[in-house]
């Protein structure tokens, strides 16, 4: 048996994969279109109705519902063995429903271009893609252009480059800091801060 491939998303959780995830849901729509960007889109099993692109390679993947109100129900029905989320577009409740049935999900809050692209390294580390594949050297580091602010967090993700689940665990890294907004420990406030997880859908 290989070493596990393990990786800490934006909110502190590890999450440790068997092999690189061959069923592959997105939550995101910019996540959706960089793993098709990294030429692994034949993995994609699940998606939004708000992933649009590439619109030949989405198509036919099933829809799971929005980023705000995704069917729970139907993504553990098709068995994924990965999912893909974001603590801006999508909601703490479902995120931590999907940790109840066992399903690894990486959930990324890129604060500067530098969180974005370590996010997309970690991607492509969990997928099994090389560095250069995900994200070329030249575009790790982009010069700051004219009339940029730094500190403030990218609007969107950006893409890069186009059952059971046992033996799979998630949880936080003893070493790492713990970010609001994580599963709570006994006496934690339940209501994480603003700005982090998408609000309940009107």
């Amino acid at each position: 048996m290989g070493s596990l491939i393990s990786l800490v998303d934006d909110l502190g959780f590890r999450i440790e994969l068997e092999r690189p995830p061959q069923r592959i849901v997105s939550l995101v729509p910019s996540w959706a279109e960089t793993v098709f960007g990294v030429g692994l889109g034949e993995r994609m099993v699940g998606v939004t109705r708000y992933c649009v692109e590439p619109a030949d390679g989405v198509a036919p993947i099933p829809k799971i519902g929005g980023t705000k109100n995704p069917d729970i129900r139907a993504i553990v029905d098709l068995r994924p063995d990965f999912v893909i989320a974001n603590a801006e577009e999508n909601r703490r409740e479902d995120v931590e429903r999907l940790r109840s049935h066992d399903i690894p999900v990486f959930t990324t809050y890129p604060r500067t271009i530098a969180g974005a692209a370590e996010d997309i390294l970690k991607l492509g580390h969990a997928l099994g893609c090389d560095a250069e594949t995900v994200c070329p050297r030249k575009r790790r580091r982009p010069r700051r252009r004219h009339g940029d602010r730094g500190g403030h967090p990218p609007a969107r993700t950006p893409a890069g480059p186009d059952g059971a689940t046992g033996g799979r665990s998630q949880r936080r890294s003893p070493g790492t800091r713990r970010h609001p907004g994580t599963v709570p420990e006994p006496g934690d406030r339940i209501q994480p801060p603003p700005g982090q997880y998408a609000p309940n859908p009107c």
